[in-house]
């Protein structure tokens, strides 16, 4: 699968994994994201892997954490901001290779949103299951005139300046 392009994601629900450089050492890609669910992936790289060869915790909890954010915010209004106060991650296999987090939103109220994630690799086996507890603040972020409101990293061209 390749990266959804911007259009793709619904309009006016936040910008979820915008210049995050942690993020982006990882390699997260959203597959997938809309109606409080996404789908992020990770490839296999040196700068995931612990001394064992097998996919770090830190960096399963940090692809846990974008797909969550990721589909929480699809389900929120444009403005709302949500930051993670909790997240649990029970870590079930060994993490080799590319990976897969599915993640969705279970509770999304007025302060805070409870989401769900799984994390396979692409034989389908359960590596990782997480659940999440996000802060929510209402209408923190006004949009600003002429801003791309499209949820996930430009794909194909830069960030808007300003």
């Amino acid at each position: 699968m390749k990266p959804v392009r911007s259009s793709v994601i619904p309009k006016g629900r936040g910008r979820g994994m915008v210049r995050i450089p942690f993020r982006e050492v990882i390699g997260a890609q959203v597959l997938e994201a809309g109606h409080g669910r996404s789908t992020v992936r990770m490839p296999a790289s040196e700068h995931t892997l612990n001394n064992m060869g097998i996919v770090h915790g830190g960096a399963l909890c940090t692809l846990a954490d974008a797909a969550l954010g990721t589909a929480l915010r699809s389900a929120l209004q444009p403005g709302d901001v949500i930051m993670t106060i909790e997240l649990k991650m029970n870590f079930i296999a060994p993490g080799r290779g590319d990976l897969v987090a599915r993640a969705r939103a279970l509770h999304v109220g007025r302060t805070t949103a409870v989401g769900e994630v799984e994390i396979e690799d692409l034989q389908g086996t359960l590596v990782a299951k997480g659940l999440a507890t996000f802060y929510v603040k209402r209408g923190a972020e006004p949009p600003r005139p002429g801003a791309r409101t499209a949820m996930i990293p430009e794909v194909d061209g830069p960030e808007p300046a300003g």
